[in-house]
């Protein structure tokens, strides 16, 4: 498990430990705002941050891994492929995750925003649509026996 330290380099997981740190040792509530242009790596740098979390954190009756199993199926829904992103997110995504006393998750509510939903009748050239279109295509066509 990774322990920050001001010798390392910095590092995502940093980011998250200090969060999950000021959140229980100081009682306060925190907040992981991740930004950036098209590609930059913010999809990837949550599931990171959410992995952290999960693991240090625990939770009350399995939560966290229903927070981590939940951001597959996100992506389903909202990302696609663009020229520059085979995973592009097309939407917003504001996660917020309670624990409680103990530092542990106990719950979590996510809310989606700005959902790109032209590209449902139309994408630019060499781009896709949602991913779940075509896994939804795979299931029912290459593999008819799972419904």
């Amino acid at each position: 498990m990774y322990r920050g330290t001001e010798e390392m380099k910095p590092h995502v997981f940093n980011i998250a430990h200090d969060a999950y740190k000021g959140l229980t040792d100081f009682k306060k509530n925190q907040s992981v705002i991740i930004s950036g242009e098209s590609g930059a790596g913010k999809t990837e740098a949550t599931k990171q941050v959410l992995a952290y979390i999960a693991a240090i954190a625990g939770s009350v009756g399995g939560v966290e891994k229903k927070v981590l199993q939940a951001n597959p199926i996100l992506e389903g829904f909202g990302n696609a492929k663009t020229i520059r992103n085979d995973n592009s997110s097309r939407f917003g995504k504001y996660m917020e995750i309670f624990f409680d006393g103990e530092g542990r998750i106990c719950s979590s509510v996510t809310t989606n925003y700005l959902l790109e939903k032209i590209r449902v009748c139309s994408q630019a050239g060499n781009e896709r649509n949602f991913h779940i279109f075509y896994q939804l295509t795979k299931v029912f066509v290459f593999e008819p026996m799972l419904f």
